[in-house]
């Protein structure tokens, strides 16, 4: 019973088919963005979602900039990242509470390369990316824009993806369900979850619409993206299959992206794709103000 009303709920009912009485309570309980979201193109669906969950997430950011501060003893001992903003100022509120974790090594990376043995784990699009941007923002702005770019990506790649299977209705609620899930501010932060979702989902809306070119390099990039990437090479696999069509046979060089990056990692006489703009071994007059992902503390 569970699953059909959750089936239904996705799926949306077809108002010819539902009881008068159960019709207008339906119509008192669904919301108007709903209604007025049905009738919006894809794009400009995702666009709006994305536009508004970045603005909450920004200003809910903003307000607990002034209980979330950086550990001072902490800042003093680390090698990741300079002049991070002082706690209290609308810098730190709007930009810099969004330095911590990850963030702090795909911004390493993108400034400096694979300078440091441990940066490996994290794979080699996003920061790219964070690089390309960084020539008309700043380091962080740039993170948060392409990981805004890749959530607005992803919603607009759900939409295509139910097209076929679920109601307009039933396609607006599947993304507003992501859109409120608890762990959903991460698409906005600085990290790479958006990015790769947004090329796993496109990936799959090419296969199913026989362009097979652009679903190969979606899937390229996603396994260049997280290592989880990798896995939109299973479903684009059964797609092919199912074609029967020899252009198709193009998907499988899907895991080229990830095999490629632990060739290079795993290249002779070096760990690192790129080679670091100095010594491997950070300066001491460079550790000063700099703090570790690893061992940031959001307290």
């Amino acid at each position: 019973m569970a699953f059909k009303k959750w089936q239904r709920f996705l799926s949306g009912y077809s108002e010819d088919k539902i009881p008068s009485r159960r019709l207008g309570r339906r119509r008192r309980y669904n919301p108007e963005m709903l209604q007025r979201g049905e009738s919006w193109p894809d794009w400009k669906t995702a666009l709006a979602l994305t536009t508004v969950l970045r603005m909450f997430y920004s200003g809910v950011a903003a307000a607990l900039s002034f209980f979330l501060h950086p550990d001072p003893a902490l800042i003093h001992s680390n090698a990741l990242t300079e002049n991070l903003a002082a706690p209290g100022s609308w810098h730190y509120a709007l930009v810099g509470i969004w330095e911590r974790f990850d963030t702090l090594w795909y911004l390493r990376i993108a400034q400096h390369g694979y300078d440091l043995p441990r940066a490996v784990i994290f794979y080699p699009l996003y920061p790219a990316a964070i690089r390309v941007m960084s020539t008309v923002l700043p380091g962080t702005v740039a993170a948060l824009f392409v990981s805004t770019v890749g959530a607005f990506f992803f919603f607009w790649g759900l939409l295509r993806l139910g097209r076929e299977e679920l109601s307009e209705t039933g396609r607006l609620r599947m993304v507003l369900l992501v859109c409120v899930w608890p762990t959903s501010f991460v698409l906005f932060a600085g990290y790479a979850e958006s990015l790769t979702l947004a090329l796993i989902v496109w990936a799959v809306v090419f296969a199913r619409a026989g362009q097979w070119s652009w679903a190969t390099a979606c899937g390229v990039l996603a396994g260049l993206t997280r290592p989880s990437g990798v896995l939109v090479a299973i479903p684009m696999a059964v797609l092919a299959l199912r074609s029967r069509r020899l252009s198709s046979l193009v998907v499988f060089l899907a895991p080229v992206g990830l095999l490629g990056y632990w060739d290079g990692c795993a290249g002779p006489g070096d760990s690192r794709l790129s080679k670091p703009t100095g010594s491997t071994k950070v300066p001491q007059s460079r550790l000063r103000g700099r703090v570790s992902a690893k061992r940031f503390d959001s307290s």
